[in-house]
């Protein structure tokens, strides 16, 4: 019965940290893909909106499934062209930082950066969206949340 008991446990404990692995993944992969080019604080501002939307009881209630969502516009176009990651490096330095804020939201102590913000693109488009501008004046993207 111990045994039992703790095969039970052990394939829990590999499931939760496969299930935390694959939104950490989908964290960073959304992270890379839409501020690489930023310094780290960028990379985490869009981080710190994917996960306001897990939180926001409004989109899907994962990483994953937030970056997936076609239901409220295709936020992550890239998912959908099925872009490669071409810059190893920087993928693993970001890897590294999503992974940090991503703990930080499984245990409660995220600070966000973009005061709830839901939304966000680059400054150099404009959408003309009817959501409330969050002026965050260092960053390369407009961040947004509802009205």
């Amino acid at each position: 019965m111990l045994n039992k008991l703790f095969i039970a446990i052990i394939l829990s404990i590999a499931s939760i940290k496969t299930y935390a692995n694959n939104q950490i993944d989908c964290l960073a992969k959304a992270m890379y893909f839409e501020s690489r080019g930023g310094e780290a604080h960028e990379q985490l501002n869009v981080g710190h909106v994917i996960l306001n939307r897990v939180e926001s009881g409004k989109f899907p209630g994962s990483v994953c499934g937030v970056v997936a969502d076609r239901k409220h516009s295709i936020q992550f176009p890239w998912y959908y062209k099925g872009r490669k990651i071409t810059d190893w490096n920087t993928f693993k330095e970001i890897k590294i930082l999503a992974d940090t804020l991503y703990a930080s939201y499984v245990i409660g102590d995220r600070v966000d950066t973009t005061r709830g913000s839901l939304f966000f693109h680059s400054r150099t488009i404009d959408p003309k969206w009817k959501y409330r501008k969050v002026a965050l004046s260092d960053s390369l993207h407009y961040f947004y949340k509802l009205r």
